[in-house]
């Protein structure tokens, strides 16, 4: 009967998602519920899929169909190490894991020192290791992991300083450390004084402690949730590039790029919008995104909002618009939606009103994406403050929910933006040239990923991006996983 029951199934979903892949796999039983870390090798278009469960790991390796192939089991690891910390294919088609001892460091002075270990996956040989790695952090925070030219990378900030780490581990995972001194560099604070660059990474709490403001990775392979791109501290990864943007001050955003050919460094700086406007007893809100050689800035100040479009590279102005309270918005292509958690349906409301009490309510934010046209997708809201409790393995961050290290997997991050939350936006479809378009904006891939989890009631363990789709990881409720991909 239960196989029956899976060929319906398979049948079902073949036939509702006949564009898409569905892959049926076996993971042991024991191996249900841990950590997962996938990882694209892109030489031979294989996955490897970590799997950490207690005091071991496994690797998986499955070709360019997701089919199963092999696998390989660690030997013991020490129990301290319990955090996937981020994961790179070496040279010579080994898989490596990175593992922590705890989560991202959140209190600065009171959190214990954070171990580092590795393990490699040898399937030629079918032999793993591990090895603690040697890292000295007393004085550094680690603010960051990410994959940089297939080479995994961890970055840390000396404590009162503005001084950058990278360290760059190869095969044997021996680290190379680059420093990055910005100390020549003048960062500006929200009105103007001058302060270190650890200043605008940690912030004291109304309680005196310490903690790290997350510098949230922006993955531009996928659309990002306002959720998300609603920190004022943004990573960005493009074409050799590093860019590191600020929107603390209230007049600019401070833009920090790093050349990782030669680790040079520059401090660019962007204006924000101004808005003019008769409301009293409001605060400025402002936030920016960079997205495809644009910046794009947006402020909130009483019954107004405007956003202005502005080349990256010759900062010449592109595009403003202005959307008003009380008046129609001629920019958008949806009606206001607004959610209010993860089990609440969205309400649709159509008076500017409503809009701009919630965006006076929470912390304004974009989000940007083209579609197969080359048309942008610009979504304009805010994500409203929800009280949550840090962990060992979260920092309280505005992003208003518990934020994780998105190096692990950027993708995976972008998709949990998208989760529960209390958000209010509006779509708008703009060409090229940024003049207004008619018609609706297609659900995106992260949409539908959450449509056919709700629908479907399936339990997703993860959601990565593999051979240029997004394909989402979960379980029935045997011990067999399914991997569903689905067009970006």
């Amino acid at each position: 009967m239960k196989h029956i029951f899976f060929l319906v199934f398979l049948a079902f979903y073949t036939s509702l998602f006949s564009q898409v892949n569905l892959v049926e796999t076996h993971i042991p039983n024991n191996l249900k519920g841990n950590q997962i870390l996938p990882i694209e090798n892109e030489k031979t278009n294989q996955l490897g899929v970590f799997s950490l469960l207690s005091q071991r790991s496994v690797c998986y390796l499955y070709d360019e169909n997701l089919v199963l192939k092999d696998s390989v089991q660690t030997a013991e690891i020490p129990s301290k190490y319990k955090s996937l910390l981020g994961a790179q294919v070496g040279k010579n088609g080994t898989y490596q894991l990175f593992l922590s001892s705890k989560g991202q460091q959140s209190v600065l002075g009171v959190a214990p020192r954070i171990k580092y270990g590795f393990a490699k996956f040898d399937f030629s040989t079918k032999k793993t290791s591990w090895n603690e790695l040697e890292l000295d952090l007393k004085k550094e925070y680690v603010i960051e992991s990410f994959n940089l030219n297939s080479r995994f990378v961890l970055m840390t900030i000396n404590a009162k300083s503005s001084v950058l780490n990278f360290y760059r581990f190869d095969d044997n995972g021996i680290s190379e450390k680059i420093v990055v001194d910005c100390s020549d560099i003048l960062f500006r604070d929200w009105d103007g004084s001058k302060v270190l660059l650890s200043k605008l990474l940690i912030t004291k709490t109304s309680l005196g402690n310490s903690y790290l403001e997350h510098l949230v990775r922006v993955n531009l392979e996928t659309q990002n949730s306002i959720r998300l791109t609603v920190n004022s501290n943004k990573l960005y990864l493009e074409k050799g590039r590093l860019l590191i943007s600020l929107d603390i001050n209230k007049n600019f955003t401070q833009i920090l790029s790093i050349d990782t050919a030669d680790w040079s460094k520059k401090l660019m700086g962007f204006v924000k919008p101004t808005v003019m406007s008769s409301a009293t007893g409001y605060s400025t809100k402002s936030n920016s995104l960079i997205y495809d050689g644009k910046y794009f800035g947006i402020k909130l100040f009483g019954n107004k909002l405007k956003l202005e479009v502005t080349d990256f590279n010759t900062k010449e102005a592109i595009k403003t618009y202005l959307i008003e309270n009380n008046k129609p918005i001629s920019l958008k292509n949806s009606p206001i939606i607004i959610k209010d958690g993860q089990f609440v349906k969205h309400r649709e409301v159509e008076k500017t009103s409503q809009f701009f009490k919630k965006l006076r309510d929470g912390n304004i934010a974009l989000s940007i994406t083209k579609d197969k046209n080359e048309n942008y997708e610009i979504t304009v809201g805010a994500s409203i403050p929800i009280q949550y409790v840090t962990t060992t393995n979260s920092t309280f961050s505005n992003t208003h929910f518990p934020v994780h290290s998105n190096g692990l997997n950027p993708v995976h991050f972008s998709y949990t933006g998208f989760i529960g939350g209390r958000t209010v936006y509006i779509k708008c479809l703009v060409d090229k040239n940024f003049d207004n378009l008619d018609g609706n904006i297609r659900a995106n891939v992260f949409e539908k990923i959450r449509k056919f989890v709700d629908q479907e009631n399936v339990n997703y363990k993860t959601v990565f991006k593999f051979d240029d789709k997004v394909v989402l990881c979960f379980y029935d409720d045997s011990n067999k996983v399914f991997f569903q991909s689905f067009e970006k």
